[in-house]
């Protein structure tokens, strides 16, 4: 196991790595935020960075607002409300009542809700209602959607959204070593990660920030299997010198020549084959 893992699985805002459109896009929403109680969208295809980007507006906001993070647009408005409750350790009041008491208190609400392509329409009606309110509320939305889509139709309401991109295929390279150097990563495993493995990786992930984390972890899952297995090839080779040099008794039959096995020949070429079909399944699965 590696001390520092470089690709986590999931949104981690310790593994951020500044890029000029996230931050652009950061920066355009939480100016929206600050303004006025409103509402905002994040919008791109699975895997892209949405939310991410929803958890470091979180993060960046947190002097001014006070953040609730919801895991599913797929929530009645009461559902919402004692889950903000809950995670507020307040009463079981609607989200409305604590709404107002933040205000009050000089720390508006900043709701941040996750798969809100899910959201129902009196789900929506219900967040424009709170930013209306008393309570000054801001929210956040983000939701999945492919590039020539239809917007949802209660989505399609969202008065300031952006749309997050993958990464360039010649940005990939960058982002993979970024990721290996915040970690602290071995000059051994920036050796496995770099030249062709590279190109592969960004060939096969499309700029998809998740893809590009699965395929650069199981290249260097890959990598730590043939390592383990190095130490066995080295332990039967020094038994088969140590039995060669052995003394024999003189009436004894010599012993047989060790020769390697047909397994031992084919391992590196099954190692190769089986990164290769990795590769190939997840591209595959990333271009659905």
């Amino acid at each position: 196991m590696r001390a520092c893992d470089p690709f986590r699985a999931g949104p981690d805002l310790d593994a951020y790595v500044a890029h000029p459109e996230f931050e652009q896009n950061c920066r355009y929403l939480a100016s929206k935020l600050e303004a006025e109680p409103t509402w905002v969208g994040i919008a791109g295809p699975s895997g892209v960075g949405k939310t991410l980007l929803l958890r470091l507006l979180m993060r960046r906001l947190e002097s001014q607002f006070t953040p609730v993070y919801v895991p599913s647009g797929e929530l009645s408005p009461a559902e919402v409300s004692r889950w903000v409750a809950a995670q507020l350790n307040a009463d079981s009041e609607p989200c409305d009542d604590i709404a107002v008491r933040l205000a009050r208190g000089g720390r508006p609400l900043l709701l941040a809700f996750d798969e809100a392509q899910l959201a129902s329409p009196e789900l929506i009606a219900w967040i424009e209602g709170l930013c209306r309110g008393l309570g000054a509320v801001r929210a956040m939305l983000a939701w999945t959607e492919y590039e020539g889509e239809r917007v949802p139709a209660p989505l399609a309401r969202c008065p300031t959204r952006v749309f997050v991109e993958p990464l360039e295929l010649a940005e990939v390279p960058g982002y993979v070593e970024a990721q290996l150097a915040r970690s602290g990563a071995a000059p051994e495993l920036r050796a496995v990660l770099a030249g062709q493995t590279l190109e592969r990786i960004a060939l096969a992930s499309g700029g998809n920030r998740r893809a590009i984390q699965r395929l650069a972890d199981a290249e260097l899952a890959a990598h730590a299997w043939r390592t383990r297995a190095t130490p066995l090839h080295a332990g039967r080779a020094s038994l088969a010198r140590a039995t060669e040099n052995a003394p024999r008794a003189a009436s004894g039959p010599a012993a047989p020549h060790a020769h390697p096995s047909l397994w031992d020949r084919r391992r590196p070429w099954l190692l190769t084959l089986a990164t290769l079909v990795v590769l190939a399944a997840a591209a595959l699965h990333f271009s659905r």
